[in-house]
């Protein structure tokens, strides 16, 4: 899946974004509440990301799915679990 950039206008100027982080993917969908039920996950799990920092590797997939691309699952699973 080819990665789908995401636009906002900062200041006037457009710019890309690339959800990489947990703390991207709560925002993208609007809270942890959001995001738990989007993905259906319960709220403490989406919890856990934010704390811990790194997204369990079994919804990775999901995410990406979830969000056209915006999130690359390969690419954030080769940083996080790869050897």
């Amino acid at each position: 899946m080819a990665k789908r950039k995401l636009k906002i206008n900062l200041a006037g100027q457009d710019r890309d974004i690339i959800l990489t982080t947990p703390e991207d993917i709560i925002q993208y969908f609007g809270g942890v509440e959001a995001t738990a039920e989007r993905l259906a996950l319960c709220r403490q799990a989406v919890s856990q990301w934010r704390r811990r920092g790194v997204i369990p590797e079994w919804v990775l997939t999901r995410i990406e799915v979830m969000t056209g691309g915006a999130f690359d699952a390969k690419s954030y699973w080769g940083k996080h679990y790869a050897g």
